[in-house]
């Protein structure tokens, strides 16, 4: 990777991410994460270095640099906090900063077995529809499936869902 900065053995998390935007030749990161236990889980991240964005994404084998693209035209930056980075890229860098978005997200989706908007493209249910015929889980107690962090859009909640196939066996409400 060309960019020099420190990686995280396993998926990111705030603390990385606060040492990112401290680095000087990193104007903006613009995560990708997923809620956990005990805080976020970072899967991938947009860099913003001068003219450049560089995406990197968490893959089974260690962090992986998706592309380094050089930007024609600054983008328009909206920042709340470190996780709630707005960046709306201009005219052709537009259109190719799309694209890899959706790159990334099929990367992700790979691993991930689960999409992330707007990183994954319409029509992907027919993949997971495929998934599921072809799997054999047969409920909670299965060995595949697992706790998803960040799937459920109930707050302080866990999915379990099978890891071949992504299909839902229960739902932990926190407090129950």
């Amino acid at each position: 990777m060309s960019l020099n900065i420190p990686l995280p053995a396993g998926l990111g998390d705030y603390a990385w991410l606060e040492t990112l935007v401290q680095r000087e030749e990193i104007d903006q990161t613009i995560p990708l994460y997923i809620e956990a236990d005990d805080g976020i889980e970072v899967v991938a991240v947009s860099l913003l270095c001068e003219d450049d964005l560089r995406m990197i994404y968490r893959a089974p084998n260690g962090w992986q640099l998706l592309t380094e693209y050089e930007l024609s035209e600054d983008p328009i930056i909206h920042v709340d906090d470190l996780l709630d980075a707005v960046v709306a890229f201009v005219g052709t860098d537009a259109r190719v900063v799309q694209k890899l978005a959706q790159e990334l997200g099929e990367k992700l989706e790979e691993h991930w077995k689960m999409g992330f908007v707007p990183y994954s493209q319409s029509g992907k249910g027919d993949k997971f529809e495929e998934l599921r015929q072809d799997c054999n889980c047969s409920g909670i107690d299965d060995p595949s499936i697992e706790r998803v962090p960040g799937m459920s859009e109930i707050e302080e909640s866990a999915e379990f869902r099978c890891h071949n196939c992504m299909s839902l066996y229960g739902t932990r409400v926190s407090g129950s």
